[in-house]
């Protein structure tokens, strides 16, 4: 069943009412009372159906304003890919919550044998409405950028074919060449462009094939066309393009546009040339060589972006697409290519419905990205980690953000001295470590269980102090549906979580007995002034055992094992492995103990 909406849309807010809509509201009446009987059933509560009802109200007008006379119940499929183009215009991300709404009206026909249309249009009424309940609805989990070696990060950029597409382009474009008043090639110099990027094109139109050929690239000649006529392009060999622009030559255009977006190549005069100490040449800097990779990276991905919404009546729906699965590639649950139904269908002469005109574009998209470099397809989407900056940016809330590129924290060449204290213990149980500060998470996780002396058998997480505050774990630990996701521990230096002194962090071990462990950063402190690192440098109380039962529970087994009286005294002293006039000790705590296991850690 659909999902059911949980607030109005905004935009059946802002609309007014018209003829359409007074239409659509005599048709609509008669089904109100059914609609809310069979919603508070099937669905959930008046109020919630009330929300929906907008919605659709505002909907069934978009197809008023197509049709001259729709039927509410009999609606057609080619009139809904109108419809929804009107929505998209309208409404923007918006479009997702009005979709939901909708397809909850779809489904009260069809299950009330209220639908009088024909099968067909309902099929492709339901996939279109109903496509809003799929990928798009996914929750996307913040990127959080990885700290990777400069060396390494300009090393997988210059991989990317990207990147030697744009190399080659500017190495051909040399001195300057001729743009038309928009900024384009002229047609004469296409086919030398496009060979550069392993592409075979031509300028239509021309005659000249000397004048073609002159400039092209050393080891490119085997792209350039064998035959330059006039005429139609089925006068040219199978392998060779034949365009009115250099725009329809989607990878030239591409790299053109992201070139001269992210300044490398400008246009000046009528003439396009590689603007100075571009970086993307061989006298080129580490940092220049990388300032200009990322920037270009950048420029491609929004520019293509931009593209994508701009397409007519699946713009909105295709960006949703690449926006959750790009974005899910940046992490440790990416996307399965299964979800997004990038099967081609089989060849028909039918004409294709919705489904697989957005199944063939999104299948297209993804497969051009794969090609330059943004994406690498198998079972999944991935993002290589390099450009994680660049889809956190492109798909950012703000349009107008900046770039952040990870750096290492301040602190992270520094040590902490920290306290770490079991809460609810009584007699309280502590430890204060001192630990190098550009640690990850999960090597800090380890550090706590060897200092309490647990056995790492159960499930924990890190957590921000609040209600909301973010938290941190690995992938066994699965956040629940109304909760943000985890970010894993691994991505996370201790020194991006805390960051002055009397900052706290919070860390949950054994979420049965709920051992919460309160991390106080007491002190920053050179790493030569530190000691040896990791290491305990005080610390009171007897580290719990696992399986306990928590704060209370180890404090009942304690006073038990003490107490002759108690019925389990001779099991728990069996279990805790004590001897004849021997007794637990909650208040004993060795800092040499502690250290030993810690050197393992050196």
């Amino acid at each position: 069943m659909t999902k059911k909406s949980t607030s109005s849309s905004p935009l059946a807010a802002e609309q007014g009412k018209g003829p359409a809509e007074d239409a659509i509201e005599k048709m609509l009446a008669p089904l109100l009372p059914r609609f809310m009987e069979w919603f508070n059933h099937a669905v959930g509560p008046e109020e919630d159906a009330l929300d929906v009802l907008e919605n659709t109200r505002m909907v069934l007008a978009k197809f008023g304003e197509v049709a001259d006379a729709p039927h509410i119940t009999a609606l057609r499929s080619e009139d809904a890919t109108v419809v929804m183009g009107m929505l998209e215009a309208e409404s923007g991300d918006d479009i997702l919550l009005v979709l939901e709404d909708f397809h909850l009206y779809l489904e009260f026909l069809t299950k009330n044998d209220l639908w009088t249309g024909t099968q067909n249009d309902f099929n492709d009424l339901d996939y279109l409405f109903g496509i809003g309940d799929e990928v798009p609805m996914l929750e996307i989990p913040e990127i959080i950028i990885p700290d990777i070696p400069r060396d390494v990060e300009l090393g997988a950029f210059e991989a990317m074919a990207l990147v030697q597409h744009a190399t080659a382009l500017l190495e051909w474009v040399d001195s300057g060449k001729p743009v038309t008043a928009t900024g384009t090639l002229k047609l004469g110099d296409i086919a030398a462009a496009a060979a550069c990027l392993g592409v075979s094109a031509r300028g239509a139109g021309l005659t000249k094939k000397s004048r073609m050929a002159e400039d092209v690239l050393p080891g490119f000649e085997s792209l350039m066309p064998d035959a330059v006529q006039t005429g139609d392009a089925a006068d040219e060999p199978d392998a060779v393009a034949v365009v009115r622009s250099m725009n329809e030559v989607p990878l030239l255009g591409m790299v053109w546009h992201g070139l001269v977006a992210a300044g490398l190549l400008q246009i000046r005069a009528n003439t396009a040339a590689p603007a100075q100490r571009h970086g993307l040449g061989l006298d080129a800097t580490e940092e220049e060589a990388l300032d200009a990779a990322r920037k270009l990276a950048l420029c491609v991905l929004r520019a293509r972006e931009e593209s994508v919404m701009a397409k007519p009546m699946i713009g909105s729906l295709l960006w949703m697409v690449n926006k959750t699965a790009l974005s899910l590639g940046c992490g440790n649950e990416p996307l399965p290519i299964d979800m997004l139904a990038l099967e081609s269908g089989a060849e028909s002469e039918a004409e294709p419905t919705f489904e697989e005109v957005l199944t063939k574009t999104a299948l297209e998209q993804f497969q051009e990205l794969e090609k330059l470099g943004f994406v690498e397809l198998d079972t999944h989407v991935r993002v290589p980690e390099h450009l994680w900056v660049a889809v956190k940016t492109v798909f950012s809330d703000d349009p107008d953000q900046e770039p952040e590129y990870a750096q290492k924290p301040a602190n992270a060449k520094k040590a902490y001295e920290l306290k770490v204290m079991i809460q609810h213990t009584s007699p309280p149980v502590w430890r204060r470590l001192r630990v190098p500060a550009g640690i990850a998470l999960d090597e800090f996780h380890d550090l706590i269980q060897a200092a309490f002396d647990w056995d790492n058998s159960h499930l924990h997480l890190f957590r921000k102090p609040g209600k909301d505050g973010t938290t941190y774990s690995n992938d066994y630990v699965e956040s629940a549906p109304w909760e943000k996701a985890h970010i894993h521990e691994s991505t996370v230096l201790l020194a991006q979580v805390l960051q002055h002194e009397k900052e706290v962090l919070f860390y949950d071990y054994d979420f049965g007995d709920n051992w919460q462990h309160r991390i106080t950063l007491e002190k920053i402190l050179e790493t030569q002034d530190a000691g040896k690192l990791p290491s305990c440098t005080g610390g009171r109380g007897m580290a719990p055992l696992d399986d306990t039962g928590g704060p209370w529970g180890w404090a009942d087994k304690i006073e038990a094992s003490n107490d002759p009286e108690h019925p389990d005294y001779e099991w728990l002293r069996g279990w805790f492995g004590l001897e004849d006039g021997h007794e637990l000790d909650p208040k004993a705590f060795e800092k040499d103990m502690v250290n030993a296991v810690l050197e393992k850690f050196r």
